[in-house]
């Protein structure tokens, strides 16, 4: 039997496969997203957080829902956040709007479902890590943050020190599995004191993580509910849920 080609390409860290070879460009389909995040971060010099052996530092966490239930909280729920996590509902900087207007932004283009921020909006709420800015020059830090979904199932949020990749693989109806990945600067990882602040930043993840999956849970258990059907769109909060939503429907709908 003749070996067939599967064309591949590694990107942000990921291994993508073409099975069909159908698939068209890889950089085409992250040409949105890179345009958007590479406008404040350098995502083409920032290397994967490693342990002294050299092996990437990949969490792995599974959450018992299905993949969309996951991607509808992971990057785009914007309001979610002040209910759901404690960082947040500390904060006096959310819920994200001030005198009736949103202090974020929608970035909704081809694949890309995707929000931003000014930076200065959150000194109240992210705590501002000893590393070296992930931005494009010393003199040049992140003046925004991005928390984006690039359809049908990779999340990247970045602030100021970090590009984050996180890969939601389908498991089961209602078991999602994840993948995590931090990226810095080489410069930042080279530091001394960056294993235990690399470490003290996933640790920090992982609370959040925890009351997201209770969350994320307790969303799908409501699925099978008879009104679950019975939502709307709110035009301030759910653009980004419509537009996922609406890819979801594209896909089902194609021949």
């Amino acid at each position: 039997m003749d070996l067939v080609k599967v064309p591949s390409a590694e990107r942000l860290g990921v291994m993508f496969v073409d099975l069909d070879g159908a698939a068209g460009s890889i950089d085409s389909w992250l040409a949105p997203l890179r345009a958007l995040i590479g406008q404040d971060f350098a995502i083409d010099a920032v290397v994967a957080a490693r342990d002294a052996d050299g092996t990437a530092l990949i969490e792995e966490r599974t959450v018992r829902a299905n993949w969309k239930t996951y991607q509808e909280n992971a990057s785009i729920n914007v309001l979610h956040e002040s209910f759901t996590h404690e960082l947040y509902h500390k904060s006096p900087e959310v819920p994200r709007i001030a005198s009736g207007k949103p202090k974020f932004t929608n970035h909704l283009d081809g694949s890309l479902v995707a929000f931003s921020y000014a930076d200065e909006d959150t000194a109240n709420t992210y705590e501002r890590l000893p590393l070296p800015h992930a931005g494009f020059a010393p003199d040049r830090p992140p003046r925004r943050g991005y928390f984006a979904t690039l359809y049908p199932n990779i999340n990247v949020p970045t602030h100021s020190v970090f590009v984050k990749v996180n890969l939601c693989v389908p498991m089961a109806p209602a078991e999602s599995r994840l993948h995590h990945l931090f990226f810095f600067r080489p410069e930042a990882v080279t530091r001394p004191d960056f294993n235990a602040i690399e470490r003290h930043l996933r640790e920090s993840f992982h609370q959040v993580y925890g009351e997201d999956k209770v969350a994320i849970e307790a969303v799908q258990k409501a699925r099978a509910s008879p009104v679950a059907r019975q939502h709307f769109y709110a035009p301030l909060w759910d653009a980004q849920h419509h537009r996922f939503n609406q890819l979801v429907l594209d896909d089902l709908e194609r021949p």
